[in-house]
């Protein structure tokens, strides 16, 4: 190990950061991506065999998000190869940051979409539109993640969090009777 060490070390004083930090980028990438698909094509053998299908459900929602975070990490490596400069560099932790956030939510919204397809017809949500709540809730999650990477970036969501709770308060006030008649709507379908 301290053999390969020594030799990258060498690589490194006489070859620019330009040169090889891109192809240590794409080798990292394409090297993750091909155990990724690896460890899926295992695990979902795996999945087959097993009576549960919660198994399932989280390999298929976890194999896109994946994507994100191997180029994230791949970002990780470039960035730390390159010496960037300060500004380059806060942009370059915003969007690993926003590819972590951005995985996550993928994740946390593939779940629960096919949770709300499986269950909406046997929980409570059969009397009420299962369009609408799987809108609401896929929106929550959205909103939640936008929030969360907001927050992340250095912008404050506490005058947005306000002004939403201040909005929907005189949303709810204004529209009470029509959103009383279609909410009774929906019940009634």
């Amino acid at each position: 190990m301290q053999e390969w060490i020594e030799w990258i070390e060498q690589i490194k004083s006489h070859i620019p950061p330009v040169f090889y930090a891109p192809i240590v980028f794409l080798a990292w990438i394409f090297t993750l991506w091909l155990v990724k698909r690896f460890i899926f094509y295992r695990l979902k053998r795996w999945a087959v065999k097993t009576k549960t299908e919660w198994d399932d459900i989280i390999i298929r929602a976890l194999s896109f998000p994946l994507n994100f975070l191997i180029f994230a990490s791949g970002l990780a490596i470039l960035t730390s190869l390159l010496s960037l400069s300060g500004k380059a560099d806060y942009f370059a932790v915003m969007a690993l940051q926003g590819c972590v956030i951005f995985s996550v939510v993928l994740f946390i919204d593939s779940v629960t979409k096919v949770l709300l397809e499986q269950y909406a017809s046997r929980k409570f949500f059969a009397h009420l539109s299962p369009g609408l709540v799987k809108g609401v809730v896929r929106g929550f999650i959205l909103v939640l993640g936008i929030l969360i990477f907001l927050d992340l970036i250095g912008i404050s969501i506490t005058p947005i969090l306000a002004s939403l709770g201040i909005g929907s308060l005189a949303v709810a006030l204004a529209l009470q009777d029509t959103l009383s008649n279609f909410l009774a709507g929906i019940y009634v379908n």
